[in-house]
């Protein structure tokens, strides 16, 4: 549900279960919602916290597009090598390696707890 945008759950009308868009039955386009439509943000892992859960809320956790072109860029750069000669673009890449860095540290040391975890249990019997 997260890797859609806010505005696409405002615009069509999706499954609960299985977060695919409602199709029509003959012509298997998808539905649009109605102009009093709520999306499901109840459920959406964007408003996880917050006592709201709107789509306003929602999209304030959500990238804007000159982020997803800089983020974009950032991986075609890893991709290419090469050195990055505009200081604004190298300051950005520095950030969103550092994000990447903490996150997958944190990342394996949820795997190390489990591994600890389960071989413990292997080990005890």
């Amino acid at each position: 549900m997260a890797q859609r945008s806010c505005e696409d759950c405002k615009r069509w009308i999706y499954d609960p279960k299985t977060g695919q868009r409602y199709k029509h039955r003959w012509t298997g386009k998808p539905l649009p919602a109605p102009p009093n439509h709520r999306p499901g943000c109840y459920q959406c892992p964007k408003c996880e916290g917050s006592p709201e859960k709107t789509p306003e809320v929602g999209e304030r956790k959500e990238l804007w597009t000159k982020n997803w072109l800089t983020l974009r860029l950032y991986f075609e750069q890893r991709a290419g090598g090469g050195e990055v000669s505009d200081a604004i673009l190298r300051k950005n890449f520095g950030i969103i390696e550092s994000v990447f860095y903490f996150a997958q540290r944190d990342q394996m040391a949820m795997v190390s707890t489990a591994l600890t975890a389960t071989l413990g249990q292997i080990r005890a019997k």
